[in-house]
């Protein structure tokens, strides 16, 4: 019988209803794209080494990628130390695409056309290259240029046709474009030089012992895994923007946790009047507070509804007008600002609890 009064007492005022899930559903969109930005961030930065598809990959030592120099002729000496069953190299520099009078920073990369080793993991649209006069370029820089498939476009003053668009190749740092192999090396210079090797080990290979057996035999380079790379690069950008994010970030929890409890609480303050009622026809203080929390939670619940909601809209929405800021909307981070949101809002509303209890019946009735 609680649970349809319950609701029946929730949905007696419709507007004030809908300005409490309105609250919590504000509080948790702030939350979770202030979560998503900075998850969006570092997956951005990192998403290069995330999806290389190698188990090992043998750079010049103390460098990024984009700086690393290593000669171009260490294939079968890798192979031979480590094993690989597969082993290709690529370049990646730092250049300026420009369009129209705009300069944007971007990442190009050169892979082996044949292998794929170190190329595009996620292809929206047309094929990947086949030639040396033909390039990838990420979505949003080809919106944002006004390029489509087939078009041609300048990069350093030689000419490529655009044959495809990737995804997930662009963060607030700059895009990836992609070319192959030769034509790199001729457009900027790598005379029998690479980046980077990447090695693909057999099944239950000791990596670490293979990367050290790398290290020692190879002068003047650096083995790591994939993972190793991705987690160093979110420590170097960390150790330069983490604490003022996560001064942002905290700040942004606590604005919406406060949201919610104000929330919670104006809404059970507000509807004193409706309890007393109820008090004066029999219920006791436990009821209406069993009362209180199962309204409360279906206020919370209602919101976190629509706030996933608002948060995956927003987030397209700052896709179309913002691409480099990438915003990545976890599941785990919406059911743990859920779970909060629930225990705040039920902590809100319990504050008014006395006041409540402490309800005359007969005043409710007088004029």
């Amino acid at each position: 019988m609680n649970v349809p009064v319950a609701w029946r007492s929730l949905t007696h005022e419709r507007g004030k209803l809908a300005l409490s899930i309105a609250g919590v559903a504000a509080a948790l969109t702030l939350i979770a794209l202030l979560v998503g930005f900075q998850d969006g961030m570092y997956a951005s930065i990192t998403a290069y080494y995330d999806n290389v598809s190698a188990d090992l990959i043998v750079a010049q030592s103390d460098t990024s990628l984009s700086d690393s120099t290593i000669p171009a002729t260490l294939h079968d000496k890798l192979v031979s130390v480590s094993g690989a069953t597969d082993a290709g190299h690529a370049i990646v520099a730092g250049t300026i695409f420009t369009s129209k009078g705009t300069k944007t920073p971007v990442t190009l990369v050169g892979y082996n056309a044949t292998s794929g080793i170190g190329g595009p993991w996620n292809l929206a649209a047309g094929r990947g290259v086949q030639s040396n006069s033909e390039i990838l370029l990420d979505t949003h820089l080809a919106h944002e240029s006004g390029f489509a498939i087939g078009d041609k476009v300048d990069v350093q003053g030689r000419t490529f046709t655009v044959v495809g668009l990737t995804r997930e190749t662009n963060s607030f740092l700059g895009y990836y474009v992609f070319i192959s192999r030769n034509a790199a090396e001729a457009l900027l210079g790598f005379a029998e030089t690479t980046s980077f090797y990447a090695l693909r080990l057999p099944a239950g290979t000791d990596v670490t012992a293979v990367a050290k057996a790398v290290e020692s035999q190879v002068s003047g380079v650096k083995a790591a895994t994939p993972a190793r790379l991705a987690a160093n690069a979110r420590k170097s950008l960390g150790s330069v923007l983490d604490s003022t994010l996560n001064a942002v970030l905290v700040v942004g929890i606590l604005i919406g946790v406060a949201v919610m409890g104000l929330t919670a609480y104006t809404a059970v303050v507000d509807r004193m009047r409706e309890y007393g009622v109820l008090k004066a026809m029999g219920a006791d203080g436990w009821w209406l507070a069993r009362l209180v929390v199962r309204e409360t939670v279906y206020r919370a619940v209602l919101g976190f509804v629509l706030g996933v909601a608002l948060s995956y809209a927003l987030t397209d929405v700052i896709a179309r007008l913002a691409p480099r800021l990438n915003v990545l909307i976890r599941p785990d981070t919406l059911i743990s600002a859920g779970l909060a949101a629930v225990v705040m809002t039920v902590i809100a509303a319990l504050l008014p609890i006395r006041r409540i209890a402490a309800i005359d019946p007969a005043v409710v009735f007088k004029s």
